[in-house]
């Protein structure tokens, strides 16, 4: 790294203008924060979000071009939260060890990340300690939370009118859930079984029960429209379109700026040394 980078407002002078404690301790967090976000840590994240892009336009595609109705689109939302699911247990099963790595310095993480967005002016916000809970944890109240919702669309499907049997016989159903898998699904649970340099797994980006409490709201939505109306549609639609515009963000902003905090932090350990 060139010298200049580190005089006037470079990572090094920014450093100094933390008190001895902190400074030390962003100094001792620096090689770990580093190893668990490296590239295997923003290829699972891009991953993620471009399994909510694929989904989310497959949803919209469904209700533009293949005459969808709200519930019809409701069960692919359905389907794609238990392959989440689904995708949370083989992770916690067959890297459980660098799960729980990560989650031992899940609390510094998130503390150094803080002092990196205030090194470099893009927070106020002082930094705080707060841990991340068990995966375990999350599975359950995601289980619970979605088998509650999917009863309950399940169940109002038909009183809305619909046909149950035939909407999940549908071939463009079957196929939307197909290509969410392979485009998806199989690409985001590759990456996210890789293994950072220090032998952690990333954890998922969703506290506990967020998922589960999204379908509910979702469920709730659609008993209080009840069936055909365009109503569902306009519900699920919005869904499926805050799904998109989320990714989208993500990986136009989200993850460069992942990456340009990681290279911050490489030129900082660089500079100090």
């Amino acid at each position: 790294m060139a010298g200049a980078d580190f005089n006037g407002d470079g990572p090094r002078a920014a450093l100094c203008t933390l008190d001895d404690d902190d400074r030390r301790f962003v100094r001792a967090q620096l090689d770990g924060a580093l190893a668990r976000r490296g590239a295997d840590f923003l290829r699972a994240r891009r991953a993620l979000w471009i399994q909510w892009l694929c989904s989310g336009c497959i949803g919209i595609g469904g209700l533009l071009f293949f005459g969808w109705s709200g519930q019809q689109a409701a069960l692919l939302m359905l389907a794609t939260f238990w392959l989440g699911w689904i995708e949370d247990v083989v992770v916690w099963r067959l890297r459980s060890h660098g799960l729980a790595a990560s989650l031992q310095h899940a609390a510094d993480d998130l503390r150094f990340w803080q002092f990196v967005a205030i090194l470099r002016k893009r927070s106020k916000q002082a930094p705080d300690s707060a841990g991340h809970p068990s995966l375990a944890l999350g599975l359950i109240v995601d289980l619970f939370a979605g088998s509650t919702a999917s009863v309950l669309i399940l169940s109002g499907f038909e009183r809305g009118g619909g046909d149950l049997q035939h909407a999940l016989a549908a071939p463009s159903l079957a196929l939307a859930i197909v290509v969410a898998i392979a485009v998806g699904f199989i690409p985001s649970l590759r990456a996210r079984l890789a293994r950072s340099g220090d032998g952690s797994t990333p954890l998922p980006l969703f506290a506990v029960g967020q998922r589960g409490i999204g379908m509910l709201v979702l469920a709730f939505g659609l008993m209080a429209l009840g069936g055909g109306s365009l109503a569902p549609s306009l519900l699920v639609g919005c869904a499926w379109a805050f799904s998109v515009l989320m990714a989208s963000i993500e990986l136009a902003w989200g993850i460069p700026a992942l990456r340009d905090d990681a290279r911050w932090v490489e030129a900082l350990r660089d500079g100090i040394r």
